[in-house]
């Protein structure tokens, strides 16, 4: 048994942690705490919260964090995207169990509809929020107006005045302002009370090994087989992330334009959720063959934290990279791999949250921001995670992608489109260039769909979704189509922008195999059933 004395001595080395994090949290970031902590911190005390400490102190004195139970800070700091202070406050007593909740808080902290208002807040603009002050202006007054500063005032504000009906004039107001996006957050949570914890389809498939499946590109490309049966983020301004998490609602729930999903497609989407990573907290994977993942290459040069200098040699060398450059690349980051502690979460379903290291990069093309690792054996000596084996080699119309955001929480975006009209990337161009964003910036559309290497569609997911896969249901299967890569344009200044007019890109399968069955004849084999 533990003695008071060994309990009491990590504490000043935990003080002095939470020292150095508030002093990196500025304000904008305290106010998102604040509001995310609404219902835990004393509400005589939360008005008068002028830094981190302040909120620090009550949580430590109702024991929500200590050392070695970080949870509640974790979660936190990926909600308001403050990642980079994940591995400050991991220096002393990470909690064994932080990544076993798929992203979800303790219970008791922080409530589903407070998650679902926090994220209304995040992304209502400035302009939203001060057309809300007048909107609302016979329930708030002019006194309180003049206390709104942000979104997070104006909530706590409603809830203040009208606690039992602030939920609907909020949606009233969201309908009103043309913000189908939100409104469509808030009716998901009255109609199903969904939690944040992704609900899994029933009957489920009985898993196997990844050797009993066969392999192979759809309508015999090469000579597949035969068949057995992570935005690039945009500011609080741009594109409001409409992905779903797997899977909020009814079955079948209609969307427009957008053929009906049968039940069977969705329980095969689910199954193939399992076969998702999250890599540390900047990107997505999934696995390809057995024990490998495939995500964008430049997730591992962000995770890895690859030098600046040696990310710019990468940039000036010309495309085709030579032979001699991606070897260079690619030793240097197996060096990484060897002493990074980089590790591969599997949050979905069956699998409870799995953690892998990564071992050996087996495969880098830096044109296609394409990289294959091969993961560890597995410590707890069940099986690799089922591997995706199927392969799509073109596609228009409606797919999804499966990925995550930068947390452990997996989405499924079901809305993603391909555009394959160039005259439709002119078009939105020139709608673009009426804004104040760089023309060099929108160069970008004048090559969309001369490459037939990359794919570009509509989707929107953020950032941590990177190296993300794209999947269509065919014939009973899930196939993979495209990895993501990138949203365009780029959007420095968070300049307002319809998200009609914005793109992503995702390099095809069929690109990554016609340079894989020369570069690695052996795993292409292993990943794609052909040589």
């Amino acid at each position: 048994m533990a003695t008071i004395e060994t309990d009491a001595a990590p504490e000043p080395t935990f003080n002095a942690l939470l020292m150095e994090i508030a002093s990196h949290i500025a304000t904008d970031d305290l106010n998102a705490l604040k509001y995310m902590f609404k219902d835990i911190l004393p509400p005589n005390k939360l008005d008068k919260i002028s830094d981190a400490l302040g909120i620090f102190t009550p949580l430590k004195e109702k024991r929500l964090i200590q050392h070695g139970k970080t949870l509640l800070l974790t979660q936190a700091f990926l909600k308001i995207g403050r990642n980079d202070l994940l591995p400050i406050l991991q220096q002393i007593g990470p909690e064994e169990c932080v990544y076993d909740r798929d992203g979800t808080f303790p219970d008791g902290t922080v409530s589903p509809i407070r998650l679902v208002l926090f994220e209304i807040a995040q992304n209502l603009t400035p302009e939203e929020v001060e057309k809300a002050k007048f909107y609302f202006g016979d329930i708030i007054g002019k006194q309180k107006q003049g206390k709104i500063k942000n979104a997070f005032d104006l909530l706590t504000v409603l809830e203040q005045l009208k606690p039992t009906d602030y939920i609907v004039k909020l949606e009233t107001f969201l309908a009103d302002m043309d913000r189908m996006d939100l409104v469509s957050d808030l009716k998901d949570f009255r109609e199903h009370n969904v939690t944040d914890t992704p609900c899994n389809l029933p009957s489920r498939t009985p898993r196997g090994s990844t050797q009993e499946v066969h392999r192979g590109f759809d309508a015999g490309y090469g000579s597949a087989a035969p068949k057995s049966g992570g935005a690039a983020p945009r500011g609080p301004d741009a594109k409001k992330d409409t992905s779903n998490k797997l899977f909020p609602g009814a079955l079948g729930k209609g969307n427009s334009d957008i053929d009906l999903e049968k039940a069977s497609d969705m329980r095969l989407l689910d199954r193939a959720a399992e076969s998702v990573c999250l890599i540390g907290t900047n990107g997505t994977g999934f696995m390809v063959g057995d024990g490998c993942i495939m995500t964008a290459a430049h997730v591992l040069k962000e995770a890895l934290e690859i030098p600046e200098e040696e990310i710019q040699k990468i940039q000036e060398t010309s495309f085709p990279y030579p032979e001699t450059h991606s070897t260079v690349y690619k030793r240097g980051v197996q060096k990484l791999l060897d002493t990074n502690g980089l590790l591969v979460f599997f949050t979905h379903g069956a699998n409870a949250t799995r953690v892998f290291k990564l071992k050996t990069m087996r495969y880098v093309n830096l044109h296609l921001d394409t990289a294959v690792v091969e993961l560890a054996d597995p410590e707890d000596g069940k099986p690799f995670p089922r591997a995706f084996t199927q392969f799509q080699p073109d596609h228009k119309g409606h797919f999804n992608f499966l990925g995550h955001n930068g947390d452990l929480t997996l989405y499924r975006e079901p809305n993603c489109y391909t555009i394959t009209e160039k005259y439709d990337f002119k078009e939105m161009k020139l709608e673009l260039l009426k804004s104040k964003i760089p023309p060099e910036l929108l160069d970008i559309y004048d090559t969309f769909g001369k490459d037939l290497s990359f794919l570009q569609f509509h989707c929107s997911l953020k950032h941590g979704a990177s190296g993300s896969p794209g999947v269509v249901v065919k014939q009973g299967e899930v196939r993979v189509l495209t990895m993501l890569h990138a949203g365009f344009p780029e959007n420095p200044d968070n300049i307002p922008i319809d998200p009609k007019l914005c793109v992503e890109q995702g390099v095809t399968m069929i690109a990554i195999y016609e340079d894989m069955k020369t570069a690695d004849p052996q795993l292409c084999c292993k990943l794609f059933g052909t040589s």
